[in-house]
């Protein structure tokens, strides 16, 4: 006999017996089947070819690994086959001759919102999240969410509203069955990819925390054994931040960011990468004195590198920032004061001065400019495209206006 034929022989037996033994019940006070109806079912697996070719081998569901058993099968082609025998036996079969699978990498977006699909490159693009192919995931998400106090996008990872975005990575030809950590490891990779995407998104282009819940859902639905058993993989700054409304971003912006951030060399974009991090905790800090220290920090990292002076740091990060804007010199002259005085305040927080709860609104106001500074100075970066050399910029006039 086929592996076909000793699988639909099997579940027609099992269907009839359980029907036979339990047909009485109404569908939902139906007990599960016990080892006498499955055990032949069980059997008929451990005989198929197919089967004996992956058994003891890793599949890859539900963001996990799940080792092939005839034991571990037995339950599902079960549940299918009370629907329809042959189709079940087919479906066992067809997951079992798969070893590669085509996936996607997946995250809805709290914090953002976009009105169109922006291609980010050939297999990366954002998309609204109303605009998902309809998923066990996708649902998953949309039945958990609620309406929060204050419109709030997202408190935590249990309390948040609908997304307005999603990211998505196409993953053609993704291990599916293998004997090895394969599958891992091209998901690790998907993960660290999307990161790159997602930092240049928060700190460039929207300027503030964003929420990313991810997940790995196959093509095709139907192979993916334990899709129920899927769940949110969340990620977020260090300091969990509340996020209201939505920011709508504009598609150019973010596609420009995008890919001039990707043009620069490896090691300034993990510079940058650090910088940005840095950057986001200062948007996420309750305390004025924290969120101070993040941002000097998130400046200092930027435009760190070799100098010809042995000047005080915050006079050499408050210049190499004015003069990588660029802009007139009455812009220059602006920015060098405003980093200087985050500065000033840096030093009296961690030298033991007093900032004065009569300035606090005032101190506020220059975090927020200086956070705007920020994202001036990154784009300055994409747009030279690569790490300035500070020896050289320091003293060169840069035109470009604010």
């Amino acid at each position: 006999m086929s592996d076909r034929e000793t699988l639909v022989a099997a579940l027609k037996q099992a269907v009839s017996a359980y029907e036979a033994k339990h047909g009485h019940h109404t569908l939902l006070a139906r007990p599960q089947p016990d080892r006498e109806i499955l055990g032949p079912v069980e059997a008929a697996i451990d005989q198929c070819t197919a089967y004996q070719e992956v058994a003891g081998h890793v599949l890859y569901t539900a963001n996990g690994g799940r080792v092939i058993s005839s034991g571990g099968l037995r339950l599902p082609v079960f549940q299918r086959a009370q629907y329809k025998v042959a189709e079940a036996a087919d479906w066992l079969l067809r997951l079992l001759s798969l070893r590669s699978a085509n996936g996607s990498f997946r995250s809805a977006i709290w914090g953002i919102s976009i009105t169109e699909e922006i291609r980010l490159s050939d297999s990366v693009r954002l998309v609204p999240f109303a605009a998902l192919t309809e998923s066990y995931m996708k649902t998953h998400v949309t039945n958990r969410a609620r309406r929060q106090y204050d419109e709030a996008a997202w408190v935590s990872t249990s309390l948040f509203g609908i997304p307005a975005a999603a990211f998505i990575i196409d993953a053609p030809d993704f291990p599916y069955i293998r004997t090895d950590n394969a599958s891992f490891l091209e998901f690790d990779r998907l993960q660290h990819e999307a990161m790159t995407f997602w930092i240049v998104l928060e700190a460039a282009s929207v300027g503030s925390p964003l929420a990313f819940g991810y997940w790995f859902e196959y093509d095709d639905e139907e192979i993916d054994i334990a899709v129920w058993e899927n769940w949110l993989t969340w990620t977020f700054p260090e300091v969990s931040p509340r996020i209201g409304a939505p920011v709508g971003v504009d598609a150019q912006t973010i596609l420009d960011d995008t890919r001039r951030f990707l043009a620069l060399p490896e090691h300034f974009q993990s510079d940058l990468r650090r910088s940005m991090n840095r950057f986001m905790l200062s948007k996420c800090r309750t305390q004025l004195i924290d969120r101070i220290l993040d941002l000097a920090l998130a400046f200092e990292i930027a435009v760190s590198g070799e100098s010809e002076s042995w000047t005080a740091i915050s006079w050499k990060v408050a210049v190499r920032t004015a003069q990588a804007i660029g802009g007139t010199l009455d812009w220059r002259r602006t920015v060098r004061r405003k980093v200087g005085q985050l500065y000033d305040l840096r030093s009296k927080a961690t030298h033991g001065g007093s900032l004065g709860s009569d300035e606090y609104a005032r101190n506020v106001q220059l975090i927020e400019e200086c956070s705007g500074i920020f994202r001036q100075l990154l784009r300055s970066f994409f747009d030279m495209g690569a790490k300035p050399d500070w020896r050289i910029l320091e003293l060169e006039p840069r035109r470009r206006e604010p």
